[in-house]
């Protein structure tokens, strides 16, 4: 388990999680060949997914990632992902109370992924 926790300001919908990986796999990163490993990618998205959940008709799998961009690689085994979904504008309520989005795409939010260390900004997918 990559995700060791999840808090939520309910008022600005902004979720902050803690991601960590082993400290073995991190002490073969530089051996395995990634520039940011996908543990580290795996962690935030999956926050970031169960945002969506919420619309049951809604198909919660991210189709292309915008504005992914790598700074640097973090200090430790451990970051701290700051979440922030997407607004709701083209949120509606189906007939039936179900919660529903517009037909199309949609941005799903962005994500920062910090180094817990330093706190510094090691990566950040979306504006």
């Amino acid at each position: 388990r990559v995700i060791q926790n999840v808090l939520v300001d309910h008022a600005s919908q902004v979720l902050v999680s803690d991601i960590e990986m082993k400290e073995e796999m991190w002490k073969n990163w530089d051996q395995m060949g990634y520039i940011f490993h996908p543990i580290f990618l795996d962690g935030p998205l999956q926050v970031l997914i169960a945002t969506m959940l919420e619309c049951p008709d809604y198909a919660s799998v991210p189709q292309m990632l915008v504005n992914a961009t790598f700074i640097k690689k973090p200090t430790s085994h451990k970051l701290r992902c700051v979440i922030r979904p997407a607004g709701d504008d083209d949120l509606r309520i189906q007939a039936k109370g179900q919660i529903c989005f517009s037909l199309g795409e949609r941005s799903s939010g962005s994500v920062r992924i910090y180094d817990v260390e330093t706190n510094e900004l090691c990566m950040y997918i979306g504006d």
